[in-house]
Order: C-alpha cells, then sequence, then structure tokens
C-alpha cells in the first residue's frame, strides 16, 4: 500500500500551511511514536499533543534517522526553538488538529475500497469478539482487523490504514470514553456491518445516564447495512427501536429468551472446560461447543457465531470450527523459558501488522540482550513472496534481532535474505526433531506463528516447567486511574509510583512527572 504527497493530500489534510519538497514521496507508514520507526523515507510522522506531551520534541530525531514528512500542529509554525525552517528537504503539513488530520486522512484511505467492514463497539468485550471472528473467518477470508486493542480515537486510524488490496474483509473495534469521539471514528472505519456487545458502566462519569451513552456508540452504525446485537439487553434492544435513523438497519439479532430473535440460544450445558450451546436458526438445530465456560464468553461467542449465520455459514460448519477458539489471552503471553529465557508467546497469528507490534514488546524487555525470533511462514498476504520477505528481513535487522529460526517452505525458499544468525526448518516437526533446545541459553525467544504451524507445541518445549498462573493486567484501567487522581492534585506536584519486585525489602521506585 502506497500514497504520495500530492495535491490530493493537501486537500485531504487541509493544511493551514504547507511546505512541500517532494510531491512524488511515497508514502506506506503512519508513525504517532517515535520509538516505533522502522522505515524512515515511507514515513510520514503525525506530531500529536496531549495533556502531557508533544510530538513536537521528536520531530527533529526523526529527521535525522531519515524521515522527511511531517504533520504539524499550526501552533508551533513560527516557534524558533523547534527550528523547522532548517529541515529544508522535509515535507511539512500545519494543521489545526493533528489527530483530525489523521483521521481525515485515513477515512479517505478507507472509502477507497469496496469490501464488507465489521465495526464493533460496546462496554466489554469488543476484543475478544474482534480476534474471535478473525480466528473463526481467517481461513476464507483475507482479513485487515485491529491490532490488539486499538480502538482509540488514534488506534482506529492506525488500524484501518492497514487497508490494502488483498483484503476482502475488515473488522475494527472502537472505543470511546466522552461524548463527541465516535462520529470522528464512524467516519474512519466507516463499516457495513456493525456489532453491539453490550452495555456497562465503564465510563459513566463521562455521560450523563446510560442512554445517553448508548446513543454516542449507536453513532458507529449511523451507515450500517445491518447490525448484530443481543436483545436480552433491553436497554440498547429499546433504544434501537425508537431510533429513527435505525428505520431501514437489518438488525440481525440473537437471544435467549425473545422468540422473534433471528438466532436463539435456547439452551447451555457449561462443564469445567468447555460449553455446549443448542442454537436454533431458522429451521435448523445443533448443538455447538467452546472451550470456555464463563458467561462473558458464551455471549462473546454468540456474537461471533451470529455474525457467521449472517454471513451464510451454516450451524454445522460453525460448529467444527468454534470448538477450535483460542483465548485471546495468548496474545504476547510472557512466560519463564528453559534455561533462564524468557518466552514471548504470540503464536497463534500471524500478519504483517502484529508482527511489528511483537518485535516493539520484544524490545521493551531489557532481561536479555540477546534476542531470537522463532516464525513462521507469513500466509495468503497477496505480496510477491520474495519482496515480502526481504521486507521481513529488513524489519527484524531494524529490530535488533540477534537471531531467527524460520519455518515453513516460504522461508527456506527465502533465506538468502537474513543475513543476521539464522536457521530454517520446512515444518514446526522438523524443528522440533532436528533443533538442539540446549542451544537456547540466558535469552528473550519471541515465538511468532500462523496457527496452522501449531506453535503451541513449541511453546510446551521452551516454557519452563511448573504451575501456570495467569495475571490479567488491564493497563487502560492503571491510566484512567493515574489521570484521575492527576486531575485532583495540582500540575505542578509530581507523583511517584513503586513497583515491588521478589519482596517487600526490594523495591523499585520510578518517578512520573
Amino acid at each position: 500500500m502506497k500514497t504520495y504527497l500530492s495535491s490530493d493530500i493537501q486537500t485531504i489534510l487541509k493544511p493551514t500551511n504547507t511546505k512541500i519538497v517532494d510531491c512524488r514521496m511515497p508514502i506506506s507508514l503512519i508513525l504517532t511514536d517515535s520509538r516505533k520507526l522502522t522505515d524512515p523515507p515511507v514515513t510520514i510522522f503525525f506530531a500529536i499533543q496531549t495533556k502531557r506531551n508533544s510530538g513536537v520534541k521528536y520531530v527533529s530525531e526523526l529527521y535525522k534517522k531519515g524521515v522527511r514528512n511531517f504533520v504539524l500542529p499550526t501552533a508551533v509554525e513560527h516557534d524558533e526553538q523547534y527550528g523547522f525552517n532548517r529541515l529544508v528537504d522535509a515535507n511539512l503539513f500545519y494543521v489545526k488538529d493533528t489527530v483530525r488530520a489523521l483521521q481525515v486522512l485515513v477515512s479517505n484511505h478507507r472509502n477507497r475500497f469496496d469490501i464488507p467492514v465489521i465495526g464493533i463497539t460496546g462496554s466489554n468485550g469488543k476484543t475478544i469478539v474482534k480476534d474471535w471472528i478473525v480466528q473463526l473467518l481467517s481461513d476464507d477470508r483475507q482479513i485487515v482487523s485491529s491490532p490488539k486493542s486499538y480502538n482509540s480515537q488514534i488506534g482506529v486510524p492506525l488500524s484501518v490504514w492497514q487497508m490494502a488490496e488483498e483484503h476482502n474483509l475488515g473488522v475494527f473495534e472502537a472505543g470511546i470514553s466522552e461524548v463527541g469521539e465516535m462520529s470522528n471514528i464512524q467516519e474512519v472505519i466507516n463499516p457495513t456491518i456493525g456489532i453491539f456487545t453490550n452495555i456497562g458502566q465503564a465510563h459513566d462519569e463521562n455521560f450523563i445516564n446510560r442512554k445517553q451513552k448508548i446513543a454516542e456508540k449507536l453513532q458507529l452504525f449511523s451507515h450500517c447495512q445491518t447490525l448484530i446485537y443481543c436483545t436480552d439487553h433491553d436497554d440498547i434492544h429499546s433504544m434501537l427501536s425508537s431510533i429513527e435513523a435505525f428505520r431501514d438497519t437489518i438488525c440481525f439479532t440473537w437471544s435467549t429468551k425473545h422468540k422473534e430473535a433471528k438466532v436463539l440460544l435456547k439452551e447451555i450445558k457449561s462443564g469445567s472446560k468447555s460449553t455446549l450451546m443448542k442454537i436454533e436458526y431458522c429451521t435448523d438445530e445443533q448443538w455447538v461447543e467452546i472451550p470456555f465456560s464463563d458467561k462473558a464468553s458464551i455471549e462473546n461467542a454468540m456474537h461471533s457465531i451470529t455474525l457467521m449465520l449472517f454471513l451464510g455459514y451454516s450451524l454445522e460448519q460453525i460448529s467444527a470450527r468454534t470448538k477450535n477458539l483460542t483465548p485471546v489471552a495468548m496474545r504476547l503471553e510472557l512466560n519463564e523459558g528453559i534455561n533462564d529465557c524468557l518466552l514471548i508467546n504470540d503464536g497463534y497469528s500471524l500478519d504483517l501488522n502484529s508482527l511489528i507490534i511483537a518485535l516493539d514488546f520484544v524490545q521493551q524487555e531489557q532481561q536479555h540482550s540477546k534476542k531470537t525470533l522463532i516464525m513462521s511462514d507469513i500466509i495468503q498476504t497477496g505480496i510477491d513472496e520474495a519482496e515480502l520477505y526481504e521486507g521481513v528481513a529488513k524489519l527484524i535487522e531494524q529490530k535488533n534481532i540477534t537471531k531467527f529460526i524460520g519455518i515453513g517452505e516460504a522461508l527456506c525458499r527465502n533465506k538468502d535474505k537474513f543475513s543476521m544468525e539464522s536457521l530454517f526448518f520446512s515444518t514446526t516437526n522438523d524443528f522440533l526433531k532436528h533443533y538442539v533446545f540446549s542451544n537456547f541459553q540466558s535469552e528473550t525467544i519471541l515465538l511468532k506463528g500462523a496457527r496452522i504451524f501449531e506453535f503451541e507445541s513449541i511453546a510446551k518445549v521452551l516454557q519452563r516447567k511448573s504451575h501456570q498462573t495467569i495475571m490479567e493486567v488491564n493497563l487502560e484501567a492503571f491510566v484512567r486511574n493515574l489521570n484521575y487522581f492527576r486531575s485532583r492534585i495540582s500540575p505542578n506536584t509530581k507523583i511517584m509510583a513503586m513497583v515491588k519486585a521478589f519482596s517487600c525489602g526490594n523495591c523499585q521506585y520510578v518517578a512520573v512527572s
């Protein structure tokens, strides 16, 4: 995917002032975090302004590293402390609001694609439903989706920018925390199919009442042809029934009690590790199994199943796939590895964007200087094979990977592209059979593979044997709490966070400005 700096991009961004040096410079990467720079010549940097930081501080650093395309706030255009006038061979776009400019640029990009796009919102379950949809449909479709939980005013456009010619389905999640945010996100995703997961208490403090919050979230679906939701959520169902704008929207609903719903969940049999659900659709009725037993997973699975029924899958086809659903927690799961190694398991899905995110995560880990990537072939990208793996090799070199282990026929064919220490195996079984695992010593190992390569068998060998305890930490809640306390104290007051490690007497202190 490439676009070009031209009069078109000036019209899209609506800059108040512009300096273009090279109007034919290709752009394929959008950057908002200077730490995630990968390919400077094809990058455009949006200098985002927040209450606590400003992207303009990093422009000079990025310029020295080779970036030549910048979107900057008008307020700093004539500020001599930054010296932007000295960036003689850079393209500078000054705009009133850099976040809005980012959204407008990506909205224009989105509208170039005439494919089904699923937009997901709600108080809970957005990321799980999105990832399960990708798992369930990836065998049949070329899917572009939000990485992890990129659902914010900035995360959504970064997700949608991934859309390319090879994709035939988009799946994006959207989250909001206050009034006025969803209309901009709607323009960026412009979904044709909507999924409203549920409504809860998250961010209630920023809305007058629950009704206002539902109305704000519903804006995501204002131009949807079809909307999927559970009619058992009475507040959502009653509001949709009363809003004139949704009169022509096809509501493809599911329920446990309303017989007028398209899909009925008639019976649930939950065990300790799995659940059987008796589902009725049209004249068909069948038991469908999922490998989870909690109520939230049942609801998330039903949203995904209802979507599949709308897309034309039979209950028999669905049942064959849902039993293999994978916990989303497998994404970037951190474990102790053998021989004093650190294992980062991201072994159930692989595309270029998720690879970049995983490599960024590896860079943040400072426990070991040696970093190893075990990666499978990247399946069905639509990109020329030689070009694809030449780009992958360049990427992992930029991310300071010291050893690369490639698994798959395509990687074996392109092993000459990788200049760092590297080994190649045609299958996962070949790797397990022939590699000497004692060679892994005191290093960080990233496991990144497409699901068909069954990297879970590698994870079992690499993970240190012990009982497993999983603690899930909601970092968004941490940020929300921190910002709340900041709002209650003087701006000049410093905050210190204490992180305890190993024992109460061995602590690390981190100052937060």
